[in-house]
């Protein structure tokens, strides 16, 4: 079976790149694609493992002087049409499915049914989620979030 697998944000790129890196160390022939997506340069730059065209960076956007409250930060704006054409790119005839990787609970996780329902309308290939949640000390918010992530992602997913 041959896959391409997307990773979103760190845990998902991590995820990809030790999938990627064990399928070209472990087999003759390559069964899995990559592409990682990720707003932060330093993590997409500890991916050994995929080469530089398989990662895709979106800067962040800070919108802090556009708000009056205090708490604001800096925020992402993936671009999903950008994101489209890459995986269309990547993908081949040969490519049996779509693993879409990444940590729920995480910054990036909000962009994930976005991205999926984009690539219902351009592939035909079943789309897989292999998802990881949050440890115990990243506490009660981000182990809420991650359980609202699987409820947005999930009908999404075709396993």
């Amino acid at each position: 079976m041959r896959v391409l697998a997307i990773g979103l944000g760190g845990a998902g790129g991590r995820i990809v790149d030790m999938l990627y890196k064990t399928d070209r160390r472990s087999s003759k022939v390559a069964c899995v694609q990559a592409l990682a997506v990720d707003v932060d340069a330093d993590s997409l730059s500890q991916l050994t493992g995929l080469p530089d065209t398989a990662k895709i960076f979106f800067p962040l956007i800070d919108l802090s002087s556009a708000r009056d409250s205090a708490e604001s930060a800096p925020t992402a704006t993936i671009d999903i049409a950008e994101v489209t054409r890459r995986v269309q790119t990547v993908a081949t005839s040969e490519t049996d499915a779509i693993i879409f990787c990444i940590g729920l609970g995480g910054s990036l996780a909000d962009t994930a049914p976005r991205i999926i329902t984009a690539l219902r309308t351009s592939v035909t290939e079943p789309i897989f989620g292999l998802v990881t949640l949050p440890c115990l000390k990243e506490g009660e918010r981000c182990s809420a979030k991650a359980a609202d992530d699987l409820e947005m992602i999930a009908p999404l997913l075709d396993g």
